[in-house]
């Protein structure tokens, strides 16, 4: 019984997914471990794309764990910027939604990112960390860019349903912008916190029961 209770939680409740790669640096580290709250968006029919009961859509600014477009057996993280109905462009490496610049500003001292190159020496890149409101002035999260980086200009219209998704660490991503829109029928649940951390065998204590932004 209790472990058909724990099977039955993670399934339909929560459950603990852990970071895998650098894409929501700014947030999210490489070994946290982030608790989903399963139930954000409705209850789903568990390991396929079926709603057993709708819930409310996803906000601005909420970080959403979702099955991949490319890889569906993938489990992926990243935050909401586009919502349905929503026009989004990226205008020399700044960000509009429905013709609004999301406010950001830099916070704390500029950091350094090191690029792995498989043909050449890896390289070290200077970035900077931004405080971004999305959604509403007291929304705002934390999120990475390397100094004097773009990437390229887009202008999109979110369609009903559909979800424009972005990581935070903004330059080193792989997110909407390379894989596209991403259905709401995708979507595992929103993450809530981090609950442990670990960098390699040494846990990160300050991270430990961290509720995300």
């Amino acid at each position: 019984m209790p472990v058909l209770f724990v099977l039955t939680f993670r399934a339909f409740i929560a459950e603990a997914y852990v970071i895998p790669s650098g894409s929501m640096e700014g947030t999210l580290l490489v070994g946290d471990h982030v608790g989903v709250d399963k139930t954000a968006f409705g209850l789903r029919l568990p390991f396929s794309t079926f709603w057993l009961l709708r819930g409310r859509a996803p906000l601005h600014g909420e970080v959403v764990v979702f099955y991949g477009v490319e890889h569906p057996q993938r489990v992926l993280i990243k935050r909401v910027i586009g919502v349905g109905g929503d026009k989004v462009d990226m205008r020399r490496g700044r960000l509009f939604v429905n013709g609004r610049a999301l406010r950001r500003e830099v916070v704390g001292a500029p950091c350094v990112i090191t690029l792995e190159g498989e043909r050449k020496p890896d390289l070290e890149r200077r970035c900077h960390t931004h405080r971004e409101w999305a959604g509403g002035a007291k929304k705002s999260y934390r999120i990475q860019r390397l100094e004097h980086a773009h990437g390229a200009d887009f202008q999109l219209r979110v369609p009903t349903g559909q979800l424009f998704l972005m990581g935070d660490n903004r330059d080193l991503s792989h997110d909407s912008r390379a894989f596209g829109l991403v259905p709401e029928a995708h979507l595992l649940g929103r993450a809530r916190a981090v609950l442990w951390s670990w960098q390699g065998w040494k846990p990160r204590w300050e991270r430990f029961f961290s509720a995300l932004r």
